[in-house]
């Protein structure tokens, strides 16, 4: 599945085997599917290949990202194995989202997940109504930005004012 290392535990067993939890809806099946994953099996966690050049990275002992062959984030996952508690997830990332996490403010923006590039930000005064605007501006842009299978195929070398009407 990958070159995996990872620490002793639930998620590395998992990992270890080739397994991964099955996608959480159709949606996310779909667009690893559209992305080059292959799963195989039945249950909370399944068979997985992926696509060359493909990666996980771990962001702590039960969660981990679906990293493709460009870097980015494709898919975010989590595995918990406890004596009396399984859970297990597995969630495609769309190209596309509203974002706020920028260190030098808190605006809301349209955010390309592909290339780490803010799109559209604005400083309007509620934070609620940059969040409706920032969804605005991606569903006049990108009607399909909510499908994790939308858009991926957009070459990352692409630069945000290319997307400017």
């Amino acid at each position: 599945m990958s070159d995996w290392n990872g620490e002793e535990g639930p998620l590395s067993d998992m990992l270890e085997k080739g397994m991964l939890p099955r996608p959480s809806t159709e949606s996310d099946y779909r667009a690893m599917r559209k992305a080059g994953v292959k799963f195989s099996g039945e249950g909370m966690l399944v068979w997985a290949e992926l696509p060359p050049g493909w990666q996980i990275e771990l962001i702590d002992t039960s969660t981990g990202l679906l990293v493709d062959d460009q870097g980015r984030e494709r898919a975010m996952f989590r595995y918990k194995a406890e004596a009396y508690e399984q859970k297990a997830y597995l969630r495609a990332s769309c190209r596309y989202r509203t974002h706020c996490s920028r260190p030098e403010n808190l605006n809301w923006c349209a955010w390309d997940c592909g290339t780490d590039t803010v799109l559209f930000e604005n400083s309007a005064a509620s934070y609620n109504d940059q969040r409706v605007q920032a969804m605005e501006w991606l569903n006049e842009n990108f009607p399909d930005w909510k499908d994790p299978s939308a858009y991926w195929g957009i070459s990352a070398e692409r630069r945000w004012w290319q997307f400017w009407k």
